[in-house]
């Protein structure tokens, strides 16, 4: 699970899409979206799909310069 500052909400914006908008393409809740951007951890599968929904990569979801990042790999 990767617990980073992640750039989701910055990069909806920019898109002029909402949460809800997100959630939709990603075929959940938006309730549950907002539960894991609350918690902020996510693996890497989720990510994938983010990015996808989102139309960017992996590395385009995290905030630049932040060092430190910590992912577990199974």
């Amino acid at each position: 699970m990767a617990n980073t500052d992640l750039r989701i909400k910055d990069i909806l914006r920019s898109k002029g899409m909402t949460q809800i908008d997100l959630a939709n393409k990603l075929g959940i809740s938006p309730v549950a979206l907002n539960r894991a951007m609350g918690r902020n951890k996510f693996d890497l599968d989720y990510l994938s799909n983010i990015a996808d929904a989102l139309g960017c990569t992996i590395p385009d979801l995290f905030a630049e310069g932040n060092s430190g990042i910590t992912l577990n790999c199974p």
